[in-house]
């Protein structure tokens, strides 16, 4: 290093640090479902299938700065959920970071303090009994899949040291199934000889387990003196551009609500990780492309019987797809799963309003969900999709009142296995699902957990950009010959390749855009649940960028330029459309219309319909068959399971 480059990190490193001194003299501490009143950005699209919504045009006056104003921070935060808070545990836990006088401030609206006291609180789940098995542990229904790679990731970052382990459930297995032929797929893990039991393709833990233990992470680094501040009960009132030496490259300006005050303070990086709406996107200017499913999920939490299974046996996911939606089991404990049912929005609210009203007027509340979704992994579809329909039909009827008769459920499950059974013991081609053996199926639920059940929409959405100086230097990066590593070159090749963009128009490069922003999880991308790839596709993006940041800290270079930033969306994006693509298609490929033999109503009439059947026909033959050769395909699987993270590579810090 020359001497010259010697003084200068030299006297950035000391600028830091006084300006560290400063900032933590003054601030009191982090926060997801920050509240953003007020935004200072540029007008730009976002784009969804078939039509386009524009940002609110909330440019305000530029806030001058005064002297002893505010405070400064070399990163920012807002966002307290998984995400966010993993952010802020790994650049805490980079040597680099803390010792180059780097400052970390954590915002978040809500109170934190629950999380602190959520391993206490949690411990009572009410014991078991001989009408509903229990485990003793009273599970949340915001559970998730953690990948092999990110529980690594966070076992490296300190955090999983804090978890409750008798509340996480290994996945050591998954079995997948075509809700209409019956084809099968499975996928484990089998790695240096280790036993089924030790070989797992992920681990099952409630979101708020992985809140608490990054949380009490951060209060322990904070205790040993590390730069890290986290502001909780914070709302941030309001973003701009600060003013100053650089209009091109202005700090973002935040004005944090804390009650009967009001302060402000200034980033050198902003990082949004505040949700799908999030404020620090629309700050940025950059725009976002996505379409709604028109569906729903719907979560429960089980309880059911496993005899005769010891603790340390493996354990299997089960997945259906049908084509109203995919179902999926994924287990907690030897007692316990957790369940993503994908549905209509009608099929969703009637079961929710179904389990509601059995949960207040009887004390083996459950039994009708219970019982549907045990049929929803056996019965055919045609046999399925009629106690459905069913159960909306009572719901929209006219004459429909709270505390009404849903025993009836009960009883026409049974009719339908019972003659589905006997349809099978004398048909060659039996329905899909009742020729399936009882270890391909998962045990049948005793009980769904009264107070578990609820449902959310479903939606893709990708960002234009993942940094905010993206946008403003694409035109620069066109000129140098790096085109190619824009985020726009990718979301351009991507979607063509993908067929994913189909209609709106995309916001061109804005001089307006705001650089000294990233975006990390659903603020950057939203996907449909049907592959649990979601959080663990937010927490790889907290892990590249903090790879970034801690190489900019090395090298003393500014945190917030686009240069020491340029590394995350060359990591990410790409790699994140192509599993919104794969996962969307997916989607699509299921819930095809099925011909009218699957759905009981008989078979098309001549001139009517009979290219849809044909078509219908061809498309679950080509998938069936696909399912049965890629299950003899043991190198392929294990290369999917790999780009899904469920095995640890290179790609961990």
């Amino acid at each position: 290093m020359s001497l010259t480059r010697s003084a200068a990190v030299g006297i950035r490193s000391s600028r830091r640090a006084s300006l560290h001194l400063h900032a933590t003299a003054r601030r009191l501490g982090v926060t997801e479902g920050s509240r953003v009143t007020q935004v200072a950005a540029p007008r730009r699209m976002a784009v969804s299938r078939g039509f386009a919504t524009a940002t609110p045009n909330l440019t305000s006056t530029p806030t001058t700065l005064v002297d002893g104003q505010q405070d400064e921070s070399d990163v920012v935060v807002i966002g307290g959920g998984v995400v966010g808070l993993s952010l802020a545990c790994s650049l805490i836990s980079s040597p680099s970071f803390a010792t180059s006088g780097n400052s970390l401030t954590l915002i978040e609206a809500s109170d934190l303090d629950r999380f602190r006291t959520w391993a206490e609180t949690r411990q009572k789940g009410g014991a078991a009994d001989e009408a509903r098995p229990h485990d003793g542990i009273d599970w949340e229904n915001r559970v998730i899949y953690l990948t092999e790679e990110n529980r690594a990731w966070l076992d490296d970052i300190g955090v999983s040291q804090y978890l409750e382990t008798q509340r996480l459930g290994p996945v050591h297995s998954m079995h997948v199934t075509d809700g209409l032929t019956g084809a099968a797929l499975d996928f484990d893990i089998e790695d240096g000889g280790r036993t089924a039991a030790e070989a797992r393709l992920g681990t099952m833990v409630e979101i708020s387990n992985l809140q608490q233990a990054m949380i009490r992470r951060l209060d322990d680094a904070a205790k040993q003196g590390l730069p890290v501040s986290v502001l909780q009960g914070t709302k941030v009132a309001r973003i701009d551009a600060s003013t100053g030496a650089s209009s091109k490259d202005p700090w973002p300006l935040l004005t944090l609500d804390e009650g009967s005050q009001q302060r402000r303070l200034r980033a050198r990086l902003l990082v949004g990780a505040d949700g799908h709406n999030s404020p620090v996107r629309s700050y940025a200017g950059i725009g976002a492309f996505g379409w709604d499913y028109d569906r729903k999920g719907l979560v429960g939490t089980l309880r059911h019987r496993r005899p005769g299974m010891a603790e340390e046996q493996p354990r299997t996911a089960f997945q259906r797809f049908l084509p109203t939606g995919t179902i999926a089991w994924l287990p907690l404990s030897e007692q316990t799963s957790s369940m993503v049912w994908t549905l209509p929005p009608k099929m969703a609210e009637a079961l929710t309003k179904m389990h509601r009203e059995c949960a207040a007027t009887a004390t083996r509340q459950t039994l009708p969900l219970a019982h549907l979704i045990t049929a929803a992994f056996r019965l055919p579809y045609a046999a399925l999709n009629d106690v459905l329909c069913r159960i909306v039909a009572q719901c929209e009827s006219p004459s429909a009142s709270p505390g009404q008769d849903w025993s009836w459920v009960v009883g026409a499950l049974e009719e339908h296995l019972i003659a589905a059974a006997a349809s099978s013991s004398s048909t060659p081609h039996a329905p899909a699902g009742l020729t399936m053996t009882e270890s391909e199926v998962p045990p049948p639920v005793a009980s769904v957990d009264a107070k578990s059940v609820a449902s959310f929409p479903l939606r893709l959405s990708h960002a234009d950009a993942y940094l905010g100086s993206s946008l403003a230097n694409e035109a620069d990066a066109s000129t140098s010959g790096a085109a190619a590593f824009t985020p726009s070159f990718f979301l351009d090749k991507a979607l063509a390749l993908a067929n994913l963009k189909s209609g709106g128009q995309k916001g061109a490069p804005d001089a307006d855009a705001r650089p000294r922003t990233a975006l990390v999880g659903d603020a950057a991308h939203t996907i449909h649940p049907l592959a649990g790839q979601g959080l663990n596709l937010g927490l790889a993006d907290a892990r590249c960028l903090s790879q970034a940041l801690e190489r900019a800290s090395e090298r003393g270079a500014d945190l917030g330029a686009h240069a020491s930033l340029s590394a995350y969306p060359r990591g990410r994006y790409l790699a994140n459309q192509a599993v919104l693509s794969a996962v969307d298609h997916l989607h699509w490929l299921f819930v095809v219309p099925p011909p009218l033999s699957f759905t009981g109503e008989g078979h098309g009439q001549a001139g009517n319909g009979v290219v849809q059947e044909s078509v219908a026909r061809a498309a679950i033959w080509a998938r069936s068959t696909g399912f049965e050769v890629l299950n003899e395909l043991g190198s392929v699987k294990r290369a999917i399971t790999s780009f899904a993270g469920s095995t640890t590579s290179s790609r961990r810090r």
